[in-house]
C-alpha cells in the first residue's frame, strides 16, 4: 500500500484549491485541511480575487 488516504475524515493532510482564469493563470489559491468540505473553501477564494476596474467609456 502507499499509505493512508489524506481525504478521509479525521485524517491529517491538506488540499490545495486553485481558482484559474480561461488562460490558466491562477489569481487565487488556498490550502485547507483534508477533512474540510470543498464548499468551505469556495467563498474565501472568491473574496481573494483582485477587483477588476471597469473600462471608461468615452
Amino acid at each position: 500500500m502507499t499509505g493512508p488516504n489524506p481525504a478521509d475524515r479525521g485524517k491529517k493532510g491538506s488540499k490545495l484549491h486553485v481558482l484559474s482564469e480561461a488562460q490558466g493563470i491562477p489569481p487565487a489559491l488556498a490550502v485547507s485541511g483534508a477533512n474540510v468540505h470543498d464548499s468551505q473553501a469556495f467563498k474565501p477564494l472568491l473574496l481573494g480575487l483582485p477587483a477588476i476596474r471597469p473600462r471608461r467609456c468615452l
